[in-house]
């Protein structure tokens, strides 16, 4: 499927997960026959456990500008294109990594692929290009990169287009703006269980709880809500 022109696929590699924190080492943007790929130079040394995630190193980065000047190239390359979205898997991630306050359209392929796809092994990237077979490059007979900004930002590419068979991009992009809609319990004594089977008396202590997260919540009042218009329509009929 044709993607329009304005939509860019994005994505960093750090120096930790806490993107609040975090300094990146590696920034792609990517359309089709228009890669753009660069390394950064962070200001603190790249720690060993995530240099064994994306196999960056200082000696990699040595020579590399530092952040403030790439992501003045990275947000020139971006905002040559008319009314851009930026396109990214978990892309609060990316989101707060960039640190952009020029006001921006995302769309989040992880969000979106939770409601297409609800019943896929697991919705990161990697795993969703292999249950999907997207590409031609699966397996060992394609050079595999995982975890380098450009080949991440290829596949996310390969997941929006396949989602782009399912719902507009306008969809896609309500879809981002609105809490994941997690097909399963994700944490606590319940974890693995579809939401409708959870007791209700433990939905209700999720949604009152101030530091749960904020998806976990919705999820719970979300199945709340369900069991509660289904009550409601058995009473009436």
């Amino acid at each position: 499927m044709d993607i329009p022109d304005r939509l860019w696929t994005i994505d960093f590699e750090t120096t930790g997960l806490d993107p609040k924190t975090c300094h990146p080492v590696e920034v792609a943007l990517y359309k089709p026959n228009l890669p753009w790929e660069r390394l950064i130079k962070p200001p603190i040394p790249i720690p060993p456990e995530t240099s064994a995630i994306h196999h960056i190193t200082d000696e990699d980065v040595v020579d590399a500008m530092d952040w403030p000047h790439v992501k003045d190239t990275t947000w020139a390359a971006i905002e040559g294109t008319p009314l851009p979205i930026l396109v990214a898997h978990n892309a609060a991630y990316e989101k707060d990594v960039l640190r952009q306050f020029t006001p921006v359209i995302w769309i989040c392929t992880y969000k979106c692929a939770l409601r297409v796809w609800p019943d896929a092994p697991a919705h990161k990237n990697e795993v969703l290009r292999y249950w999907l077979k997207l590409g031609d490059n699966l397996g060992r007979r394609g050079s595999q990169a995982a975890h380098s900004a450009l080949h991440d930002c290829k596949v996310t590419y390969l997941i929006l287009q396949k989602l782009l068979e399912h719902a507009t991009i306008e969809q896609l992009v309500e879809w981002t703006e609105q809490p994941a809609q997690l097909p399963k319990m994700p944490l606590g004594k319940h974890f693995g269980q579809k939401w409708d089977t959870i007791p209700a008396p433990y939905l209700d202590w999720i949604v009152k709880q101030v530091d749960m997260r904020e998806d976990v919540k919705a999820c719970a009042q979300s199945e709340l809500s369900r069991r509660k218009s289904n009550y409601a329509t058995h009473r009436s009929s």
